[in-house]
């Protein structure tokens, strides 16, 4: 279903450099240019192109907005996660949460997961696409790369 395309495509990060609890540097904070594949039982297998927005809040936790920009202009959605991690590898869990992509169409995140290691941010996130004629479930996964690097 192209509504679920539109939808998945929401993680982009665009933000200013935080710190975390213990005085580092978060990585996922920052501008990201992502390649997204969305895999739907009822559509098959679909790219589009994103820009993925992260900003730090507080206790590790950072906000991400993402907005779909190929094949169409798509919605922006927005979603927290838990963030750890040490100079090497950093890792993120998505908190639960959905995002309204079109009249009567809602996509549902419940769970998901996100590295950084370098400039490479990669994620997949199964959902549970919401609409009036029924439900169906997907997952969207991504390799993203940061855009501006003095964030």
């Amino acid at each position: 279903m192209r509504s679920g395309r539109l939808g998945a495509a929401i993680f982009g990060l665009l933000g200013c450099s935080q710190q975390t609890g213990n005085g580092a540097s978060n990585p996922f904070v920052g501008s990201w240019s992502c390649t997204e594949t969305v895999v739907e039982p009822d559509a098959g297998e679909g790219t589009s192109s994103s820009v993925l927005t992260v900003t730090a809040a507080a206790n590790g936790k950072i906000i991400e907005t993402a907005t779909e920009l190929s094949p169409v202009l798509g919605p922006t959605c927005t979603f927290t996660a838990s963030t750890s991690g040490s100079s090497f590898l950093w890792a993120a869990t998505l908190d639960p949460g959905q995002c309204s992509v079109g009249p009567g169409v809602t996509l549902v995140y419940t769970t998901g997961t996100e590295t950084v290691n370098g400039a490479t941010l990669t994620y997949e996130f199964p959902f549970t696409q919401m609409s009036d004629a029924g439900s169906a479930a997907g997952t969207v996964s991504a390799v993203c790369t940061k855009v501006d690097a003095s964030l």
